[in-house]
């Protein structure tokens, strides 16, 4: 028997090119990256780590650290190694004398296991040569001027500059790194699209599949889903980094933004056997709606991943002159000597009752807190371990305004499940997504046809090619962008088409174009139940 898994191979040859373009971005990382097992013995190393000690990274993989580094360096960093195996973050400079006597921030992370057990290190070493030397030499000119006060005082007013010149470096150097993250993480969304993309078709196919191949399809999704939220998670540290989250208040009802968790929460919940309940009152609040949203979301996504059984209850409730909304849960809770550390970066709790096998970055109680204060909503936390916890936000209750109206949009009552007969145009630069959105929207029912640039519309148009919607990209090849094809399209064909923007970009100036030319706009990785509810509402 011949069984035709073209279509199957192609996907796969898909997801190991992402995976290779994944790769292109942590050898163009400036920092040291590495990884090291239990056993010492290197398992990932970066372009920057290989070229350090002048080998390649295949001369690197597999082999122990003991054959690799230099006996005196090995030496030197032996108590922080042990340290870091015993599940003890650690952080400290190093000197290389083999490379030029650079200086080197190294930071050890231990890699646990679900019981807690380091199977693992990751290694960072950052170049601070510059910083050190300056502080070498500052150190240097204090001692000279001791004893030369009267006759350096020139000299002093020119070290003074140096180091004014030095600072100025340093902030523009970890600005550069803030929009280096967000740049890789922007570029990491695009390929992360189609793999989505491509992972539902196969997910969908899985009753067609052996019990092997349905699996790995399904781990293939979960990984992915994983990934996309660590690097949602980038995206949010590196805007705050940067500076460049500002909140945009007005005076909405709190009921609204809890409609909006309980819509996208409940079903989550109920896959995992869990009650979900919402109590709403009307209340008005002077805020960020998104960005209050973005808070109460991390709340409730932690106390899914840490509850097992029982359930979860987002309230609202006055407290004097202020609306306290909590998220209360039935989880694994959190002992005393841990509730201080939750609020930091990369910080996860390990519990050998979770029974969760979702990893992250440990930033979304950190994105919370880093919020709250630019809201000046104070947050906090109330658990006791083994019953559960209460994570908690104050905000002022402020009088409502007559102008004021509910911006969230009702969802449709039904979805189609069959869109034969209509017509959907796909233009997006990058020729991957473009195959996945065909096939996904062919599967659907719909005529498709496709463009990657505006300079295709007059043939589109010239075929007779009318869509009933059109999925755009917002970042178009040449410095086009899909709201300008949308408009040149229309004006094309007399008619107004209704139309999705599409885009990895999370800025606030995209939202803001989205909403002032009255889009629909869905962010990179679009998932194909959102896509469909969309679609499906704009027709």
């Amino acid at each position: 028997t011949y069984s035709d898994i073209s279509a199957y191979k192609k996907i796969q040859n898909a997801l190991i090119e992402n995976e290779k373009r994944t790769a292109l971005y942590t050898d163009n990382s400036p920092a040291l990256l590495a990884y090291l097992d239990r056993d010492l013995s290197y398992r990932f190393v970066n372009k920057a780590f290989a070229t350090s000690l002048n080998l390649e990274k295949s001369e690197i993989i597999g082999r122990k650290a003991s054959e690799v580094l230099p006996i005196d360096e090995l030496v030197f960093k032996k108590d922080y190694i042990e340290a870091a195996l015993e599940n003890k973050k650690q952080q400290f400079e190093y000197q290389s004398k083999t490379n030029e006597s650079r200086y080197y921030l190294i930071t050890y992370i231990p890699d646990t296991d679900q019981n807690g057990e380091v199977i693992g290190l990751y290694t960072i070493s950052q170049d601070i040569s510059n910083r050190r030397k300056a502080e070498l030499a500052l150190k240097e000119i204090n001692i000279t001027l001791e004893q030369r006060v009267a006759m350096r005082t020139d000299e002093l007013h020119s070290t003074v500059k140096a180091l004014e010149s030095a600072k100025k470096e340093s902030e523009q150097a970890n600005q550069s790194k803030s929009r280096f993250l967000a740049a890789a993480s922007h570029d990491l969304l695009q390929p992360f699209n189609a793999a989505r993309l491509f992972a539902e078709m196969l997910r969908q196919e899985s009753e067609n599949m052996s019990d092997a191949q349905a699996e790995l399809v399904r781990k293939t999704d979960h990984s992915l889903s994983v990934a996309e939220n660590i690097i949602r998670s980038l995206v949010d540290i590196s805007k705050l980094d940067s500076g460049t989250i500002t909140p945009k208040k007005r005076v909405f009802d709190i009921a609204d933004t809890l409609d909006a968790i309980e819509k996208q929460f409940s079903g989550l919940a109920k896959k995992k056997g869990l009650k979900f309940k919402v109590h709403k009152i009307n209340a008005y609040l002077e805020s960020d709606p998104e960005l209050l949203y973005r808070i109460l979301q991390n709340f409730v996504s932690n106390a899914l991943r840490y509850t097992n059984q029982g359930g979860l209850l987002v309230s609202a409730r006055r407290r004097a002159n202020n609306i306290e909304v909590a998220v209360w849960d039935t989880g694994i809770g959190i002992k005393a000597e841990n509730t201080d550390e939750i609020f930091g970066e990369f910080k996860r709790i390990s519990d050998p009752n979770l029974l969760s096998s979702e990893s992250g970055l440990g930033l979304g109680l950190s994105i919370s807190e880093r919020l709250s204060q630019i809201l000046n909503h104070p947050i906090d936390v109330i658990s006791q371990y083994g019953v559960g916890s209460k994570f908690f936000l104050m905000a002022e209750e402020v009088q409502p305004q007559d102008s004021n109206t509910s911006q969230t949009q009702p969802s449709p009552s039904h979805v189609a499940n069959d869109f034969s007969g209509l017509r959907a145009l796909c233009v997006d630069n990058e020729k991957q997504i473009i195959e996945a959105m065909t096939m996904l929207l062919s599967r659907w029912g719909f005529d498709v046809a496709s463009a990657q640039s505006e300079s295709e519309i007059d043939n589109l148009v010239e075929k007779g090619f009318i869509p009933d919607i059109m999925l755009v990209d917002f970042q178009l090849d040449h410095g086009k962008t899909g709201l300008e094809f949308i408009e040149k399209f229309s004006n094309k064909v007399g008619i107004e088409v209704p139309a999705i923007l599409v885009t990895a970009d999370y800025s606030d100036e995209v939202k803001q174009l989205a909403e002032e030319s009255g889009l629909v706009l869905l962010n990179k990785p679009v998932k194909p139940a959102v896509l469909r509810t969309s679609i499906n509402h704009l027709i």
